[in-house]
């Protein structure tokens, strides 16, 4: 698979695993960092700075460039619709996250991240116009 740093397909997937990473590394790293400096909050969690707790938001936002100017080079109509409906998903999953309106198991999240890096990255080997007569506008 040839990778070109200025397709959006590449930012898409990427920010999806380091989004996927940020959850994962957070538990370990607060748990451990309360352990070694006793800064634990009053729910027994590991107290952690705002801006790594709103760290997904960024990822989102960069999914979402990405999506749409994915989309202006894409061949397939089909992947318009699984895309856009995958990262709505992982949006809502985040935002239930931080709100905790519905409780669910932290790899429901993973499981959908993977899946939206998934689509970038075949839509980046697969579904790629190389003219204007296969793109959808």
């Amino acid at each position: 698979m040839k990778v070109n740093l200025l397709k959006p397909d590449v930012y898409g997937a990427t920010a999806s695993i380091m989004c996927i990473i940020h959850c994962v590394a957070t538990p370990i790293l607060f748990i451990a960092h309360a352990h070694t400096h006793g800064t634990v909050d009053h729910h027994n969690h590991a107290a952690a700075p705002l801006w790594w707790d709103y760290l997904d938001f960024i990822f989102l936002f960069v999914s979402f460039i990405a999506i749409k100017q994915t989309l202006q080079k894409s061949s397939r109509n089909w992947m318009k619709y699984v895309l856009w409906l995958t990262y709505s998903l992982l949006f809502l999953l985040i935002v239930n996250e931080k709100i905790e309106i519905i409780a669910l198991a932290e790899s429901v999240t993973y499981g959908v991240a993977i899946v939206l890096a998934g689509l970038h990255l075949f839509h980046l080997k697969y579904c790629q116009c190389n003219d204007e007569q296969c793109c959808i506008h």
